[in-house]
């Protein structure tokens, strides 16, 4: 909306919202550091309340909210809180749609046709030949590690001193139990150098695919 209203006309209207009791607070999402501080600058002129979290694509396959954004939402700074999405990349972090890799019956692959995964329908960026190739090593990494790609992938997301919330999706209790215990998944320092390691070889990934 702010390409088509302007900073200021999106700001009042949060600023209606939050005086008409209908929202307590409101947040941004798939933003950049210049529309961060564009919309920090609209609530000082205006006198509203600003944004508390921001909802953007964080994994360990796509790591950009490092670069600028982490800074600009740093509590020190605009004090916006990371709401992450993605963060199992559709779920190809935990290694299940790796090439030859068994995929149980209820995973979303099953409900597309296998010729159109790694297409525009399915998140191409998350099944793509680098993106693989990452996964890979994240995943032998977690089962070095005692767990698995799942549970590698969201501890390490936690581990982020800018997030606020690891978005997380499930289909099975067995899912939610994995993301549950993802939240109190302890990585070591060599283990946090291992996986900064491998991003410095496959940086990005998903913006390759």
């Amino acid at each position: 909306p702010r390409y088509e209203q302007g900073f200021d006309a999106v700001v009042a209207t949060m600023g209606e919202l939050l005086s008409s009791g209908k929202i307590r607070a409101w947040g941004l999402s798939n933003e950049t550091s210049f529309g961060v501080g564009e919309f920090m600058a609209a609530c000082k002129r205006l006198g509203v309340a600003p944004p508390v979290s921001i909802q953007n694509d964080f994994s360990l396959c796509f790591r950009a909210f490092e670069s600028e954004l982490a800074e600009a939402c740093a509590p020190q700074h605009h004090n916006v809180s990371l709401l992450a999405y993605g963060a199992l990349n559709g779920g190809a972090l935990s290694g299940k749609y790796l090439p030859g890799a068994a995929c149980e019956p209820g995973a979303r692959f099953h409900f597309i046709k296998r010729e159109e995964v790694g297409s525009p329908q399915f998140q191409h960026r998350y099944t793509g030949e680098r993106s693989h190739e990452a996964i890979k090593e994240y995943v032998a990494l977690a089962r070095r590690l005692g767990t698995d790609g799942a549970t590698l992938a969201q501890a390490w997301a936690y581990s982020r001193h800018y997030m606020g919330a690891v978005i997380i999706g499930a289909t099975s209790l067995a899912q939610l139990e994995s993301n549950w215990a993802a939240a109190s998944f302890d990585l070591s320092k060599e283990a946090l150098a291992e996986i900064d390691e491998i991003h410095c070889r496959l940086r990005n990934p998903n913006l390759h695919d």
